[in-house]
């Protein structure tokens, strides 16, 4: 009895664990959620993925661009996904029209908006340079908005030495193609407009989708990575990138671009150059793979699997933007003996600009001058201190001493508004002899470690000359406030350093 009792409830036991299992289909653990950042992680290097989990809520571009004609003209659709960072609740969005500036002489006209679906009214301000969104609902602190923009945008053909903006030397350079959120600071959105000299805009860091279509002959730059690229029945080609953590998107294109690529490390470091400049194309891109592996043992890592240095039509200038360092191709010609500087230059701005970001507009110095200083490193590394001392000489300390002889000096910390006179001498230069100065009074370990803690602290982020200094104070353990009031704050010649 007690032995087929046993059988019998065992049976039953039997049954019903496989009833169970039945029912359910050979349950599974639950499947983990979507990654949100999973098309945006190709846009990075295997090994600094991770800094897209920390980044936290930021605007994401969806922009689809086509270029017409001869390059004269563009048109774009665009939706931005705008999560309000701020504590207060927004009654407007704003956007900035970069083109409509008169230093670049374009003209952007924006057709249609919508916010979450509907239709909102909008008006062009400030000079057409300005965009104001207005909601229909006011959008809470941490809320999101869907903005989508209808635009066209004329490109000029300027016939200038230096052109940042437009058609020229067989070359199209498209920065600010499209309308671009203002920074929101604590005064509100920055609607100034900004002079010739100087960089233009001043970015939150965001994330991109961009399908850019253009004649199928074109060699088109750009940041990200190229997730496709087609060509239609009517002969234009579409390139679809994806960024990383960005601060603007820019292209630039030609049909006679020629390129050549070195690796370091995880990244491909290429240069875009004209056929005829193919031995200024080189050394260009040996100094930017040079100035890569020199920041990355300085700074901290690079995040991007590829940086490209592009021949523009800048004459003797550089001009940065994330992933691209644009390179004025008179430095490719009769002035090749600056072309070293200049790439070492532009290239530290993927660290300070892109990555730490400041408001360009307010503090210019925080990042030209440390991308200033950053060649004195460079030249310091790769050629040794004598070299660097020369380019200290020549480029800063002679030409700051002059100012200070014709009573020309000035504060370093004031707006880009107040440098009519003496803006590089005294944003790069005397900015640059700043950096110096705490380089010579924290040591080469503590100086590295402020500006790789400065780096970490502020990725992706917006720096003030208040949070470099409280890194650097901390690092140093000592206050270097006087430093700070002698060199960016005061006026007068301090000791030559």
């Amino acid at each position: 009895m007690r032995q087929g009792l046993a059988r019998s409830l065992f049976a039953s036991l039997f049954l019903a664990v496989l009833a169970l299992l039945l029912a359910c289909g050979g349950c599974r653990a639950p499947a983990p959620p979507p990654d949100p950042w999973a098309l945006y992680r190709q846009a990075m290097r295997p090994s600094t993925q991770g800094q897209l989990d920390a980044l936290g809520p930021v605007p994401v571009y969806r922009i689809h661009a086509t270029l017409e004609g001869q390059g004269e003209r563009l048109v774009g659709f665009q939706t931005v996904r705008f999560p309000n960072p701020s504590a207060d609740t927004l009654p407007e969005i704003v956007f900035r029209l970069y083109p409509n500036l008169p230093q670049f002489a374009g003209r952007m006209d924006v057709q249609m908006v919508k916010v979450n679906g509907l239709d909102v009214s909008f008006s062009q301000t400030t000079s057409d340079t300005v965009l104001e969104v207005r909601l229909e609902t006011p959008l809470p602190p941490g809320e999101v908005a869907e903005v989508e923009l209808v635009y066209a945008l004329r490109i000029p053909s300027p016939e200038a030495p230096y052109v940042l903006f437009g058609r020229s030397a067989g070359i199209v350079s498209l920065p600010y193609f499209y309308p671009l959120l203002a920074l929101r600071d604590a005064q509100g959105w920055q609607r100034y407009l900004p002079p010739p000299y100087g960089d233009a805009s001043s970015c939150a860091t965001a994330l991109y989708q961009v399908a850019f279509s253009a004649p199928a002959d074109l060699q088109v730059v750009a940041p990200g990575v190229v997730v496709s690229q087609t060509v239609g029945a009517d002969g234009l080609a579409t390139w679809e990138f994806v960024s990383g953590p960005i601060r603007e998107f820019a292209v630039v294109a030609s049909p006679r671009f020629q390129w050549a690529e070195e690796a370091v490390g995880e990244v491909r470091v290429r240069s875009w150059f004209l056929p005829e400049d193919r031995e200024g194309g080189l050394a260009a891109l040996h100094y930017a793979a040079a100035a890569l592996r020199v920041y990355e043992d300085w700074f901290g890592p690079y995040p991007f699997p590829h940086l490209a240095v592009v021949e523009a039509p800048l004459g003797v200038h550089g001009m940065e933007f994330p992933t691209l360092s644009l390179i004025g191709l008179d430095l490719y010609r009769e002035h090749r003996d600056d072309l070293e500087y200049m790439v070492a230059h532009e290239i530290a701005h993927q660290w300070w600009y892109n990555q730490v970001g400041n408001d360009q507009v307010r503090f210019p110095w925080l990042d030209e001058g440390l991308a200033e200083y950053s060649a004195y490193l460079y030249f310091d590394q790769v050629y040794g201190r004598k070299r660097a001392e020369a380019l200290r000489q020549e480029r800063w300390v002679l030409p700051y001493q002059y100012l200070v002889a014709q009573g020309e000096d000035a504060p370093v910390n004031q707006p880009v508004f107040n440098f009519a006179r003496n803006y590089e001498a005294l944003v790069y230069g005397k900015a640059a002899l700043f950096f110096h100065r705490l380089h010579q009074e924290m040591g080469d370990a503590r100086f590295r470690q402020a500006l790789r803690q400065y780096l970490a602290r502020y990725r992706y982020d917006l720096a003030t000359p208040e949070r470099l200094m409280g890194v650097f104070n901390e690092v140093a353990g000592q206050d270097l406030t006087p430093l700070y009031n002698q060199w960016i704050r005061g006026v007068g010649a301090p000791p030559e350093p």
